[in-house]
């Protein structure tokens, strides 16, 4: 047999503490703080259509399998579709997606390529450690990141 105990949220039961005991104008700012925070949990939720907590290509293959006629979406999964919020899940929603995802991903790439350009440039980064360095790996990296770099210009300007 299992036993299952829960345990309260601090922060919740805090709040709660808050709101009981405060004064109308805290109760106010209180209840204010916790709409945008609901608010700004479901807008993360936007392009996230397998709900693991990141917007990538996995979520822009589901929405191409839906467009394509080879898979339905649930509801949840309708309404973190619906981009442009205009009740279709459509092209313009994989547009949407994909600019995003993609430019999140360049993001992510011209971050990493940053600090190991730093790091063969001599500049220490804590949990780094670079051997055998020579100047034709530190330029090759140089040229990638300057390649990302450039292409994100270029999708911050598409999209």
């Amino acid at each position: 047999m299992f036993l299952l105990t829960i345990i309260p949220d601090i922060s919740s039961s805090e709040r709660l503490k808050k709101l009981q005991e405060g004064s109308i104008s805290e109760k106010h700012a209180e209840v204010e703080k916790l709409d945008k925070e609901l608010l700004a949990k479901q807008a993360r939720k936007k392009g996230d259509i397998n709900d693991d907590g990141k917007i990538d290509h996995e979520d822009i293959e589901i929405l191409k399998d839906y467009l394509g006629g080879k898979s339905e979406l649930t509801e949840e999964q309708r309404k973190n579709s619906d981009l442009n919020q205009d009740g279709v899940v459509d092209e313009r929603d994989f547009k949407i997606l994909y600019s995003f995802a993609t430019r999140r991903e360049v993001e992510d790439k011209v971050r990493d390529l940053q600090d190991l350009y730093s790091s063969l440039s001599g500049q220490h980064i804590p949990g780094h450690v670079v051997l055998n360095v020579d100047n034709e790996n530190i330029e090759s990296v140089k040229s990638e990141l300057d390649s990302a770099k450039a292409l994100l210009v270029i999708l911050n300007k598409r999209f």
